[in-house]
């Protein structure tokens, strides 16, 4: 007996000589967690899209695929097992992930930290063609759009940092020197998304929650329903990307936004001494555009038929009055008299270098080919070139770029002529010029003074068609410093000290945030009615705007650390108290329904021209750079780790008899 438990110990240390052997030549001591982005599952009333690991998640070894002949070479002669493919960004496209999707060895695929040397857009030739005036049309606005946003892969998709696309590239190397013998480098991803089969059947399950969030609204004067000339400012307020938590939209959504946001700056300043009874301004920014133009359809929608069933809006409209249902934090956009819109003017994409990357290139105009538009498009290239600047009415004609004003268009049943004038302001002609549109890579602004350039077209434009403001003014209007400021904020880092004024955090720590972590994300998210929860960008405008509208004439006499500071109603901004007039408003399907009662979703069946679009519920992503052993060895180990302890479960029962018999025998 003593023998047998000499036995025993031996084996333990022989075990544990080979476990701390093994430690020793991982350089990823057994296990190095990664900070990865996933491609998350989203579902609308037709199916799902998207990529999920298995429950429980996913183990392959790793392979790096820098170049075409090595992704070639390897599929033609791939060991045993499955793989990981650790991919350069300069072969992500549509043609390599469906070409890798047949390949029944690949099981994953984690896309490298960089730029595709091509461009790279995960969105349509003709994005959100579905909800657009031109629903059936062939045309191709985005000639880099590939479309792999809106569809299904049976592997799970992520992307990776600089500092993990480093250690996955060491890991695959080690795994190619040693001819992928055991044991190798593998990646571990559990990205499991728990919704299925589509829309209507996640949120009946409760497994998904509708994409959307708040949209911005802000007034110059108050709205009222006798107003006979409305100028409204849009533009887009958020991005989306492939990958979660990756779309900065930079040129897609930032540039266009800090535009009109510098605008209304711009005119606040002028407002007081030129303003008068017949005109008034209002500027929104617009979530959920990228997924069915979500937040101008409702907005639209709401201007048109909203009706409180019940709350304090039931007994009249106005600023500060909510309704309980539908929920509505304010109801002032009530107010706004659709028929009284005169103007609609939308920034897009300014944030580039223009046509063939010459910065001497003229803006483009894109109207909708009637005459009160046309005027309008006159009006701009005027007013463009009393400052200097060259505003160019796009050649095509035919079809209207995809954009907000397409949900004011939608709903004006024009039959001749329209009620109002449109017109987008862009830095492209007849195609979008942004190889990274609504991509991971959009994260740089190529030139603030383009920016800074249209939000002063807009601003006069705006003032002389609400106000008939026709003053000349040498100086520019637009705070470009204040636009300079803004960019470095919103794609560079979040903590910067301005937005700190505005409650952001500023505590963001150089040893443990990466870049790609300081830098703002205009991912739409999800829907909630109950909470208010949207961009950084959209919560900046927001309080920025309020500040700018905020009837206070002497700042200095409303000073304040918290909301409590100040009046009932009002809200601390910037250490001043304010109460301006700036109101979230929810951007979510109209195709989908809400039942207070239960508190859930469910798709609108009598609904067909809505988008429906859910993001899957989804554990915290877990993904692990480990050492893999082929399958027999885990199964060897399995069956000693069973038979040791087996046979300690036998020592241990068999030992005390043993030695209780000896001292009875003693005795």
């Amino acid at each position: 007996m003593n023998y047998l438990l000499f036995q025993i110990s031996l084996f333990s240390v022989l075990l544990s000589l080979i476990f701390v052997n093994a430690e020793s030549n991982n350089p990823f001591q057994s296990w190095k967690s990664l900070e990865p982005y996933p491609f998350v599952k989203i579902l609308d009333k037709d199916g799902q899209i998207g990529t999920t690991t298995s429950f429980g998640g996913d183990s392959h070894s790793l392979v790096y695929f820098q170049t075409q002949s090595d992704m070639k070479n390897f599929l033609e002669s791939t060991p045993e097992g499955t793989f990981c493919v650790a991919l350069d960004p300069s072969l992500l496209s549509n043609i390599t992930l469906k070409y890798l999707e047949q390949k029944t060895s690949i099981g994953a695929v984690a896309v490298l930290y960089g730029v595709p040397q091509n461009g790279f857009s995960p969105a349509d030739a003709y994005p959100q063609k579905a909800q657009s005036l031109n629903s059936s049309s062939s045309y191709v606005w985005n000639s880099w759009g590939n479309a792999i946003r809106f569809q299904k892969f049976r592997f799970p998709i992520i992307y990776l940092n600089q500092e993990d696309s480093k250690a996955a590239i060491e890991a695959a190397n080690k795994n190619k020197i040693n001819e992928f013998s055991y044991p190798r480098y593998a990646l571990y991803i559990d990205s499991f998304m728990h919704a299925a089969v589509d829309a209507a059947t996640c949120l009946r399950r409760k497994m998904c929650e509708p994409i959307g969030g708040y949209s911005v609204w802000t007034s110059l004067g108050e709205i009222s329903k006798n107003d006979s000339n409305i100028v409204l400012l849009t533009a887009n307020g958020d991005g989306d990307s492939l990958f979660y938590r990756t779309a900065v939209a930079a040129n897609s959504a930032i540039s266009g936004s800090l535009a009109l946001i510098a605008a209304v700056d711009a005119i606040s300043k002028v407002q007081n001494s030129v303003k008068n009874d017949k005109g008034k301004i209002i500027a929104t920014l617009f979530t959920g555009e990228g997924f069915g133009h979500l937040g101008s359809r409702q907005f639209v929608d709401d201007i048109l038929k909203f009706k409180c069933q019940k709350g304090d809006a039931v007994k009249g409209n106005g600023k500060g009055i909510s309704c309980e249902e539908p929920i509505r934090s304010d109801t002032s956009f009530a107010n706004i008299n659709f028929n009284s819109i005169s103007t609609i003017i939308e920034p897009q994409m300014v944030g580039g270098n223009g046509l063939n990357n010459n910065q001497t290139n003229p803006y483009f105009v894109h109207i909708d080919g009637t005459s009160i538009s046309q005027d309008l498009s006159v009006q701009l290239q005027n007013v463009a070139q009393s400052i200097g600047k060259t505003v160019s009415q796009s050649m095509n004609t035919n079809v209207f770029p995809p954009s907000t004003i397409e949900a004011f268009l939608l709903r004006s049943n024009r039959s001749t002529t329209a009620p109002f004038s449109v017109a987008v302001i862009s830095d492209y002609d007849s195609q979008f010029l942004d190889s990274s549109y609504q991509s991971h890579t959009d994260t740089k602004i190529e030139n603030i003074q383009r920016i800074c350039d249209t939000a002063e077209i807009m601003a006069r434009t705006a003032l002389v068609r609400a106000y008939n403001y026709t003053q000349p003014n040498e100086n520019n209007l637009v705070n470009c410093t204040l636009v300079s400021i803004l960019v470095d904020c919103f794609t560079v880092n979040l903590a910067c000290d301005y937005l700190g004024k505005y409650g952001f955090p500023s505590d963001f720590n150089d040893t443990t945030w990466t870049d790609d972590a300081r830098r703002s994300n205009s991912y739409t998210s999800v829907f909630r009615p109950t909470r208010i929860s949207t961009t950084p960008l959209i919560t900046f405008a927001q309080l920025f705007f309020l500040q700018l509208t905020s009837e206070y004439s002497s700042p200095n006499l409303t000073k304040c650390q918290s909301n409590s500071d100040c009046l009932k109603g009002d809200k601390c901004v910037a250490s001043v108290c304010s109460n301006g007039s700036s109101f979230f408003h929810p951007a979510s399907s109209l195709g989908l329904a809400y039942d207070s009662s239960s508190g859930s979703f469910s798709v609108d069946t009598s609904v067909t021209t809505e988008s429906t679009w859910t993001e899957s519920n989804w554990q915290a992503l877990s993904v692990k750079i480990h050492q893999q052993e082929n399958i027999w060895t885990e199964f060897g180990f399995f069956v000693f780790g069973l038979a040791l302890t087996s046979l300690t479960a036998l020592s241990a029962h068999l030992i005390p008899k043993y030695y209780k018999r000896i001292l009875y025998g003693m005795q």
